[in-house]
């Protein structure tokens, strides 16, 4: 009987023993996938809020049923900008409000801010500073950029393994990508993926310009810039 309790036991032992070292590898998926950004997880949640069903949005967005429930369930990671636009048009909201995750019962934030933002960082020596709309956080970047006449900037500042959307405020500017060059002037912007080479020069010769500047995740804390101390506005 003293035997067979201790083979018992012994096979108890061992049984907790697999499970404890399998557990690190189990649970590192989980631990990405919360850090990945799901506009389609935000999508379903206002669009729930707002009362109105899957086939309802996808009326009066135009988009496809199959494709919006793709879109909220995850199977679309990165749905077009044309798509994002008619779906925070019908839902009374801002494109950046759906790279938020939902807070649930917390208390939500909320910031009431001027053009001359929270906070600024200046590059003097590469001719561009960047002001700060948004705070510190990890999953978005919302600011202004400003570049003096005849510089640039290109991927090694704005470091980003997610999307970038640049609108230019004043002025007009150039975006390299992809092997092209393409002008984008007040009114229009421009939507790419951020991991991929690319550059960002004022095409003005003779005066600064300034664009809107949106990154998801935010490059200020995915690369580099951890330790740059940001100067608050005054």
């Amino acid at each position: 009987m003293k035997l067979r309790v201790n083979l018992v036991e012994r096979k108890k032992f061992m049984k907790i023993n697999r499970s404890s070292t399998k557990r690190p590898n189990q649970m590192k998926p989980v631990m990405q996938q919360k850090s990945m950004l799901a506009p389609g997880k935000v999508i379903r949640a206002k669009r729930e809020s707002a009362g109105l069903r899957n086939a309802d949005l996808a009326r009066r967005t135009g988009i496809h049923p199959v494709t919006l429930s793709a879109i909220e369930t995850g199977r679309i990671v990165t749905p077009s900008l044309k798509h994002l636009v008619s779906i925070s048009k019908v839902l009374g909201i801002s494109i950046a409000s759906l790279f938020v995750e939902p807070r649930g019962s917390e208390r939500p934030s909320f910031l009431l801010g001027t053009q001359k933002g929270e906070q600024f960082l200046d590059f003097p020596k590469y001719g561009f500073r960047i002001v700060c709309y948004t705070p510190m956080a990890s999953s978005l970047f919302i600011g202004k950029v400003v570049l003096e006449a005849g510089r640039g900037l290109s991927g090694e500042e704005f470091r980003t393994s997610g999307s970038i959307y640049v609108q230019p405020i004043l002025g007009k500017i150039t975006i390299e990508f992809d092997g092209e060059t393409r002008l984008v002037k007040e009114g229009g912007y421009a939507f790419f993926d951020g991991s991929f080479p690319y550059s960002i020069s004022n095409a003005v010769a003779s005066e600064p310009t300034s664009f809107l500047l949106i990154t998801s995740p935010s490059f200020l804390l995915e690369h580099g810039y951890r330790g740059v101390v940001l100067h608050r506005k005054k």
